[in-house]
């Protein structure tokens, strides 16, 4: 960051004007910096928890948000690169960071083809782009090598072990893109010209192409190297414990189906994730205290991979939509044992074929509910009594919950809840 702001800089022409410029960078940053910090703390969650519900509203406001932050950093003459960091920086704090990124992904793919699209623009021709091959070439084999011992080094110091050490070095080995963002701004401020813009593009290339086969193969190559790495072995060297569900138990929206579930799913299960992607039902499960949840809509990939829903042993979805329910039984293994919910019979069958363990139907399941309920009324009156006593004291319950979530989601109208907005 700063190396795009001293960029950006009107001139430095010498040593006084270098320490200035950057006296001023450090203090405008810090100022953007610790906005950025006290918005992600205490602005930024109340205002996303109002709008989350809304997907169109959630998408510009965010988007807004980091137009917010390059206006002001183009205000304190920095360049546009630092604002949108620091902007993305406190959004990434966000419990809704994961949503946020599946949705905001097919927009930076777009931006960045036209990155590459920009500098290619800049390049003169082939031959600004070879004029120095012979030299990237070497550099991009110096950059590797030293890239990988460094990384190691960092890695290994750090305490984690040899193999993590390797694979974690050996996948950093490759020239940023970043690389290219200074050049293509230090070739708008004139320090360099079109050829140097070519070589740094052809370091890139060159690295990157290397770098997807070696991260494809990384195992393997450790597998041939692991003898001579051996020698950096030691004892005291173990891998971080980080956490990550396994053999636990998924739910798919959160309402009266799950809410009832639930409690029977963690007597069974360590981990009970719920997904779900309307703001007011996140707050009541990150009440309860017991369950894990992630926000979102559930056919967002980054979402189905923040409850590792590969992992799962028994997933509970209350979404009605066929096509979220395939998308669930493709992705989960053959061992989990997955309830899903439908509307027609026809659906039923299609997920039965698809290797769902159970399909619920609301029609039928309330028709087998009444048949009790109208036998206990006849042969048990006082058995009927205490189970309508019940039912009348969890729609109490439920109301009660929701209107204190009313009280603190009373803006936006919500699209659609769980995993069927």
């Amino acid at each position: 960051m700063v190396v795009l702001a001293l960029f950006s800089a009107d001139s430095l022409d010498n040593a006084s004007e270098i320490a200035t410029t950057l006296a001023v960078i450090f203090v405008m940053m810090g100022f953007i910096g610790l906005f950025s910090i006290l918005s992600s703390r205490y602005l930024l969650p109340r205002l996303f928890r109002r709008i989350a519900d809304n997907k169109d509203v959630f998408l510009i406001v965010a988007i807004g948000w980091a137009f917010l932050f390059i206006a002001i950093a183009e205000g304190f003459d920095l360049s546009v690169e630092v604002g949108a960091f620091l902007a993305g920086i406190s959004l990434a704090q966000l419990p809704y960071s994961k949503e946020l990124e599946d949705r905001i992904t097919p927009i930076t793919d777009f931006f960045i083809l036209v990155f590459f699209a920009s500098i290619g623009l800049q390049i003169e021709g082939l031959g600004s782009l070879l004029a120095f091959w012979q030299e990237a070439a070497v550099a991009s084999v110096v950059l590797m090598v030293g890239n990988f011992w460094i990384m190691f080094y960092l890695i290994d110091r750090e305490g984690f072990s040899v193999e993590t050490s390797f694979i974690g070095s050996i996948n950093m080995v490759q020239v940023s893109e970043f690389s290219l963002v200074v050049g293509a701004l230090a070739l708008a401020q004139g320090y360099i010209g079109p050829d140097v813009l070519g070589y740094l593009t052809l370091m890139a290339l060159l690295t990157m192409t290397l770098s997807t086969y070696i991260i494809a193969y990384n195992h393997a190559i450790y597998e041939r190297v692991s003898p001579w790495f051996s020698r950096f072995e030691d004892g005291k060297k173990a891998d971080r414990e980080i956490k990550e569900y396994n053999n636990h138990a998924v739910a798919i929206g959160y309402d009266e189906i799950t809410e009832r579930a639930l409690p029977v799913l963690k007597d069974a299960y360590d981990d009970v994730v719920v997904i779900d992607r309307k703001t007011d039902h996140i707050e009541q499960v990150k009440d309860e205290k017991q369950y894990e949840y992630v926000f979102g809509d559930f056919r967002h990939k980054e979402v189905r991979k923040a409850a590792n829903l590969s992992k799962a042993s028994f997933v509970l979805s209350s979404s009605v939509q066929t096509e979220v329910n395939e998308i669930l039984l493709a992705e989960t293994n053959d061992e989990a044992v997955v309830f899903v919910e439908a509307e027609r019979i026809a659906d039923a069958r299609r997920l039965y074929d698809s290797g769902a363990a159970y399909v619920i139907l609301s029609t039928y399941l309330t028709a087998a509910t009444l048949c009790e309920y109208l036998e206990q009324y006849f042969t048990d009156p006082s058995a009927f009594e205490a189970a309508t006593q019940a039912d009348i004291e969890r729609i109490r319950q439920r109301q009660v919950a929701t209107n204190d979530s009313s009280s603190l989601f009373e803006s936006t109208p919500s699209t659609g809840g769980g995993a069927d907005d």
